[in-house]
C-alpha cells in the first residue's frame, strides 16, 4: 500500500523539522560568553532602512587587554559561539576568516561567577554594535 511509505515521510518530516533544530541553552557557557558573530551587509543600492546582517564563521576572541589574549574559539558555519571564561573584565572582538580578515568593534564585558552573557559581534560595522 503506498499510504505506508507517504506516512513515514511525513512522520519524519515532522519529528525532524525544516530549519535548524540548535538549542541556545546547550551553547551557552556555565560562565562566559555566548552568542554569534555577524557581518555587516551592503547594500547594493541606497534604501531608507539598513540592510540586514548575516550570520558569518568567524573567530571569537577576548582579551584580558589589548595584547593579551586569553581565549578564542571558531564560530560554527552559522556563526554561533560559546566561549568559557574565568569571571574578570574582557575585551571580546571578532574577525572574519580569509586573507585580509576585517574585525568587529571590541566591546568590554564583565563575567561574573555563573553568568553567560550573550552577545552579536557585527564585522564591518561602523559604530554599530549588537547583542547585549
Amino acid at each position: 500500500m503506498k499510504l505506508v511509505p507517504v506516512l513515514a515521510v511525513s512522520v519524519a518530516l515532522v519529528l525532524g523539522g525544516c530549519g535548524s533544530n540548535h538549542d541556545e541553552a546547550s551553547n551557552r557557557p556555565g560562565t562566559g560568553v555566548w552568542g554569534t558573530v555577524e557581518i555587516a551587509a551592503a547594500c547594493p543600492v541606497e534604501t531608507p532602512t539598513p540592510c540586514p546582517a548575516k550570520a558569518v564563521e568567524g573567530v571569537v576572541t577576548a582579551l584580558r587587554r589589548l595584547g593579551e589574549a586569553v581565549a578564542s574559539v571558531h564560530t560554527d558555519a552559522q556563526g554561533r559561539f560559546s566561549l568559557s571564561l574565568p569571571p574578570g573584565s574582557y575585551l571580546i572582538f571578532a574577525r572574519e576568516l580569509g586573507d585580509n580578515p576585517r574585525i568587529s568593534p571590541f566591546r568590554r564585558v564583565t563575567v561574573r561567577s555563573g553568568q553567560a552573557l550573550q552577545l552579536t559581534l557585527i564585522i564591518g560595522a561602523r559604530g554599530r554594535v549588537g547583542g547585549g
